[in-house]
């Protein structure tokens, strides 16, 4: 069959649920999903029963994303500048999750109101509890989204707003999120410092809050962050700083 000449067909609908998912940038009913992809309900079903069987896209109640390490391959593809960034702090990503004990490591930047995930490293601990979080989230609701509302370009205006809690993380250069992703886990996050010396992104580490809050975490957190800076900067000048933390 000819998808390309026969556009109800399975694939090219599954493809267009795919896109809307992507685009909207958000959890979807299966209702809304209906209307905007333009698929019968009947047929939705099935399209949504086999993304599920296949790991594409997670359900949370009556509400469907993408899976994180999808939505994550797509959005990557469409910001180039990401793939760079993504590059530079890679080795960090993974010093940090060694260093840490092998507690979930992720690098994310802000997008409007949300924060978007561009890479994590995490263990089958985590695995479960991780795949049913969006790779977009409420910038205020995770670690890494407040220190980059903290920090970023409008961060000093946010704090003149009478913003209490990131005024605290722009004093401080670090976030502390509790009950992050499960009520039991709890994010840490500062920020990674571009070329230009403004605040792009944030590094971050996840998991059990009697372990991510302690203070050695926060200082191992700002060492590998500041190694991930120079490793930005290298790029952004055209040079390479082999420079790594003090153990």
């Amino acid at each position: 069959m000819d998808f390309h000449r026969d556009p109800t067909g399975l694939v090219a609908r599954t493809v267009r649920v795919l896109e809307e998912l992507a685009c909207n940038g958000r959890p979807m009913t299966l209702s809304e999903l209906t209307r905007a992809a333009l698929v019968p309900k009947s047929s939705m079903h099935r399209i949504l029963t086999m993304l599920l069987e296949t790991e594409a896209v997670v359900r949370r109640g009556e509400l469907y994303h993408l899976a994180r390490e999808f939505a994550e391959t797509i959005h990557h593809g469409q910001r180039g500048e990401f793939t760079i960034l993504r590059r530079a702090v890679a080795p960090h990503l993974v010093d940090l999750h060694r260093r840490s004990g092998g507690q979930v490591t992720s690098l994310a930047v802000l997008d409007g109101d949300e924060v978007v995930v561009l890479d994590s490293i995490f263990t089958h601990e985590h695995h479960a509890a991780l795949r049913q979080q969006p790779y977009r989230m409420p910038a205020r609701t995770t670690a890494a989204g407040q220190v980059l509302l903290a920090m970023g370009p409008d961060g000093e205006q946010r704090v003149e707003l009478e913003d209490a809690p990131l005024a605290r993380v722009r004093r401080d250069g670090l976030a502390v999120c509790r009950r992050e992703v499960a009520e039991e886990f709890a994010g840490v996050a500062v920020p990674i410092i571009g070329p230009r010396g403004d605040v792009i992104a944030a590094l971050s580490l996840g998991g059990r809050q009697d372990l991510i809050t302690g203070w050695h975490l926060g200082r191992l957190l700002r060492q590998i962050a500041y190694a991930a800076s120079l490793a930005v900067r290298g790029i952004g000048t055209g040079t390479r700083d082999r420079q790594r933390p003090a153990a």
